[in-house]
């Protein structure tokens, strides 16, 4: 299968990608069902124009990555197991690739990788309970160059720079439901876990004129949520829930920390002070429902 997108307003005038992708179901038994599925993709684009690169300051062997030539490969796989009517399980994984071959300055290559594993409980009379965790990776590498617009300057290879990036991302689930208080009760519990936490490391060729970059801190996001959630059956058409919902946030990012932005002092610079913030928020929800 093929796409393509009109682009006249990006550097190119099109771009197009050839996709090919193949999968395989399995249910070999009564309590195995598995997935696997590959694709590789090749994106190009036609009519490029580095005048409007140089007209902005840019060097022409910049390439932006969403418009850029890439070639992707993908691949996932999953796994469900039901041993018993009572029992499911799923395992499951992921890897992504991208490269960006004709990419001199921009975006070289990036990739990412999950993993996932999950297991839930049901009885009939409402008892049910379940676990999921969730491991991501992502990486990326960006070459860069700085340097004005002489000569001397601006076709020295002394003078590139890159950035290596990486995130990693956790994430824990976990749910109850009590068995049923009466026949018009049910009540669940749930919390979710994540956390984030991206790193940069900024390097310079040998003998580079360049001032050594200054390494920056880890950014990262850990939110928690805590759900509780009661619904009681007034009838056989009306139904009445509450909710409470406890959340915290914790986070840090260098470019959008209250102490980065505050400490901005720049004549020229307009600083609208958008910040992020840690937080920590209760939610308490009353509703009615009607079944038709």
């Amino acid at each position: 299968m093929g796409r393509s997108s009109d682009a006249r307003e990006r550097i190119i005038e099109s771009a197009g990608e050839n996709v090919f992708r193949v999968s395989a179901d399995a249910v070999g038994t009564s309590w195995l069902t598995f997935r696997t599925q590959y694709e590789f993709g090749d994106r190009t684009g036609s009519g490029l124009d580095e005048t409007q690169l140089t007209a902005i300051g840019e060097h022409p062997e910049m390439r932006h990555y969403d418009l850029a030539d890439r070639t992707r490969n993908r691949f996932t796989a999953q796994a469900d197991i039901v041993p018993s009517d009572v029992w499911t399980f799923s395992v499951s994984t992921g890897i992504l690739k991208d490269d960006f071959n004709n990419s001199f300055y921009g975006l070289q290559d990036s990739t990412g990788r999950t993993f996932s594993v999950a297991a839930d409980y049901q009885q009939p009379n409402g008892l049910g309970a379940g676990a999921s965790y969730n491991y991501e990776r992502y990486a990326g590498l960006q070459r860069s160059h700085e340097g004005d617009s002489s000569p001397a300057q601006f076709d020295d290879p002394l003078r590139d720079w890159t950035a290596d990036s990486t995130e990693t991302v956790n994430y824990f689930s976990i749910y109850a439901n009590p068995p049923r208080i009466g026949r018009n009760t049910e009540i669940r519990v749930a919390y979710d876990f994540s956390h984030a936490e991206g790193h940069y490391l900024y390097t310079i060729p040998v003998g580079s004129p360049i001032t050594t970059p200054n390494q920056l801190p880890n950014v990262f996001n850990k939110l928690q949520q805590l759900h509780l959630d009661a619904r009681y059956r007034l009838s056989a058409r009306l139904a009445a829930s509450l909710s409470y919902l406890y959340e915290p946030l914790r986070i840090y990012d260098f470019a959008f920390d209250p102490s980065v932005v505050n400490s901005i002092v720049q004549p020229s610079s307009l600083v609208l002070g958008y910040v992020y913030r840690p937080y920590t928020a209760h939610s308490v929800v009353f509703g009615l429902r009607y079944f038709w």
